[in-house]
């Protein structure tokens, strides 16, 4: 079942198909006898709105979430900056992930 849900990401090419094959997958997992598998199904009903909305635009939340954690890393880093300008610098600095090269002379 997993396999199957996998496939209808990799290969529904629209929202129109993608709704048809969901339905059919949702259709599979509730009738199955997985009690796991239909407490899944049931939150994928329960956000199918977004879950469509990925076939439009095949954006995901997985750069919001990754900036979010850099900014609570700057956060927890100094527990507390003297001013925000500080704090966004910190934010800038760990984003960027700069690699420094030093040469002896």
């Amino acid at each position: 079942m997993k396999l199957v849900l996998q496939d209808i990401y990799n290969t529904a090419t629209d929202r129109i198909e993608a709704m048809n094959e969901l339905q059919k997958w949702y259709q599979w997992a509730v009738r199955c006898r997985l009690q796991p598998m239909k407490v899944f199904a049931k939150t994928l009903k329960d956000n199918w709105g977004g879950i469509l909305n990925y076939f439009d635009s095949r954006l995901t939340q997985c750069n919001p979430e990754g900036i979010n954690s850099i900014v609570q890393s700057a956060r927890t880093r100094a527990k507390g900056y003297r001013n925000v300008n500080n704090f966004i610098a910190m934010i800038y600095l760990l984003a960027v992930k700069l690699t420094f090269q030093f040469s002896e002379k």
